[in-house]
């Protein structure tokens, strides 16, 4: 798979809670990803980090699976 330049865009930040992001291909209505960070407290001082991607686009489908792989990889 070819790299594909991007520019990430923060979209939200809430204190040390949660932190979302978009990466965009050139055009973004063939490809566009929101990828997000949330911190939930726990009993005893713990932490839950949930890790996630929603992926779009006109290309997002057609692709999925080289995105699948390469998203395990890294």
């Amino acid at each position: 798979m070819p790299d594909i330049p991007i520019a990430p865009t923060i979209v939200r930040i809430v204190g040390a809670r949660e932190f979302r992001w978009l990466s965009r291909a050139p055009d973004p209505k063939a490809f566009y990803a929101e990828h997000y960070f949330f911190l939930q407290p726990l009993e005893n001082g713990r932490t839950q980090v949930v890790h996630g991607e929603s992926f779009s686009g006109t290309i997002a489908e057609e692709r999925w699976s080289s995105i699948s792989v390469n998203l395990k990889r890294a």
